[in-house]
């Protein structure tokens, strides 16, 4: 484009107000400069439900450790048909001397800037999670960041073999991942030439998730498990359905909905929430709570106000011993959807 052609191009962008005015220069200004910059890249593909739905060229720059997490931050021309958004994943490649290095990175953050360009940040996949759909018995996978948030069970060096590990992982809210639940088993990473399962402890679809809008991403907690006769070990899928063999009979998953902290003098009121293998909601039979504490210190300062089959209201002794960690956990035994059981560990606290 020639000089006098973005001249043009600018006067046409005058507003008719002094904000109008400062908005669309600002906006020029971006798709202009933007481009110029060596962070700038071509061909960002976007993938979302897991299918590449284009491409767009925007600029990623200061890449940085975040607690030990490659990050970057995005900023996007206004020229782009599609916008980057939470729980996106972008697909770039990177030059390494004659080579390219592909690399996917989950969007963790997504706004508008002033009317003018759209501002984000991204954190850099390492792991590409395979999982099983039910009902289609179909493969899934999903790119997303593992990261050990505990240091549980982790020699640097060695492979991990203790049995505690734990996991975070954030990857997209999708069609697919949104039919996660409590319990739900993977296996990732191997020792000793055997796949290493674990399953799920603590499922957050809300905290990073704008229903308004219809993006987020989802984040997860898992603990290691053991291994079942099910699991293909081939595959990498946890509780394998061979297609053409009829299914084993659905079991649903239950969780308990309520703080992890009770402060002293001061009641909390927990639900349980009780889901058939559909992913609807349901009441089962007989579901009973139950608190557990080592050597039941904590469980002497907790009173039980009241309780329904999946409600209970709890008060915390005001001399509580403060640290003090109890579980709470609820049980049901449906004739139709099999048993749950749900846990929730509870910390006391003091008043403020």
């Amino acid at each position: 484009m020639t000089a006098f052609e973005k001249m043009k191009l600018r006067e046409a962008s005058l507003g008719s107000t002094p904000r109008e005015e400062m908005i669309n220069n600002a906006r020029y200004m971006v798709d202009m400069l933007l481009p110029d910059d060596p962070s700038f890249k071509y061909g960002v593909e976007i993938i979302r439900n897991g299918e590449v739905i284009g491409a767009i060229n925007l600029r990623m720059d200061n890449r940085k450790l975040y607690q030990g997490v490659p990050q970057m931050d995005l900023h996007d021309v206004l020229s782009n048909d599609i916008k980057f958004r939470l729980g996106d994943v972008l697909h770039t490649k990177t030059t390494d001397g004659d080579s390219e290095i592909d690399e996917y990175w989950l969007c963790i953050d997504s706004k508008p800037l002033h009317d003018i360009q759209r501002d984000g940040k991204v954190e850099e996949c390492n792991y590409k999670l395979p999982f099983q759909n039910k009902k289609t018995l179909e493969i899934i996978e999903r790119w997303c960041s593992v990261r050990d948030p505990y240091a549980s069970g982790l020699d640097e060096g060695k492979v991990v073999t203790t049995g505690n590990a734990k996991y975070k992982i954030k990857l997209p809210y999708d069609d697919e991942t949104a039919r996660f639940h409590l319990d739900k088993r993977f296996l990732i990473d191997i020792a000793n030439n055997e796949p290493i399962p674990y399953k799920i402890v603590k499922f957050d679809s809300v905290s990073n998730r704008y229903a308004a809008r219809n993006e987020g991403f989802l984040v997860i907690n898992l603990n290691q498990t053991e291994l079942s006769e099910n699991d293909n070990h081939e595959l990498m899928i946890a509780d394998y359905i061979e297609p053409g063999i009829p299914s084993p009979p659905s079991i649903g998953s239950c969780l308990i909905e309520g703080s992890s902290v009770i402060r002293q003098n001061t009641a909390r009121e927990y639900i349980a929430r009780f889901f058939d293998a559909d992913g609807n909601e349901i009441q089962p039979d007989n579901a009973e709570w139950e608190m557990l504490s080592p050597e039941m210190l904590a469980i002497d300062q907790i009173a039980i106000l009241s309780q329904s089959e999946n409600r209970i209201e709890l008060r915390c002794a005001d001399n509580a011993a403060i640290g003090d960690v109890f579980t709470l956990l609820v049980r049901a035994d449906d004739a139709e959807h099999g048993e749950f059981m749900a846990e929730i560990n509870v910390e006391i606290r003091g008043v403020f």
